[in-house]
């Protein structure tokens, strides 16, 4: 039980360590590494490491892309991500439709980056908007609000640019 408990732990410690020094994204977008920022709650987040995945899988087939990044605040780094899935004509589709997709989106993550507990979260209100240009692709966030199965609620404002 105890060599399960560390080995889980070591696990968890080891891909927060991976997270907290990898970088996938560069620091063209305003010359200092910050793509963008977010009002959670009121609290201000500068967004860092941003990257765009064709990572959401059902049955281990892709069927959508996942919009991950880094969030730095005054107590520290978040890790929030949201997955993107978009049916189109009897099937999903990778690609990125410009204007309102919040029908279309929702939050995987949104912890602390050190934290190993997990949540599930749902949608309550709010708006996402998608612009494309060339290759930056920019979430508007409009009182996007969320929830997670502990009963906290989450507003979000503001913007969050990626490479795509």
């Amino acid at each position: 039980m105890k060599r399960k408990y560390f080995l889980t732990m070591l696990c968890a410690v080891l891909g927060a360590l991976c997270f907290i020094f990898s970088s996938c994204s560069t620091d063209e977008e305003d010359g200092n590494g910050i793509n963008g920022s977010l009002k959670i709650n009121g609290e201000n987040y500068q967004v860092e490491d941003a990257t765009i995945s064709d990572g959401v899988s059902n049955e281990d087939v892709f069927v959508g892309r996942m919009f991950e990044a880094k969030l730095k605040g005054i107590d520290g780094f978040y890790h929030f991500s949201m997955e993107y899935i978009y049916y189109e004509g009897g099937s999903y589709s990778f690609n990125l439709i410009e204007g309102d997709i919040t029908e279309y989106i929702n939050v995987e993550s949104f912890r602390y980056i050190t934290s190993v507990s997990f949540s599930t979260y749902d949608y309550v209100s709010g708006k996402v908007f998608l612009t494309h240009d060339e290759n930056i692709v920019t979430l508007d966030f409009k009182d996007y609000t969320f929830k997670n199965d502990k009963g906290s609620t989450f507003v979000v404002n503001g913007s969050a640019k990626y490479i795509d």
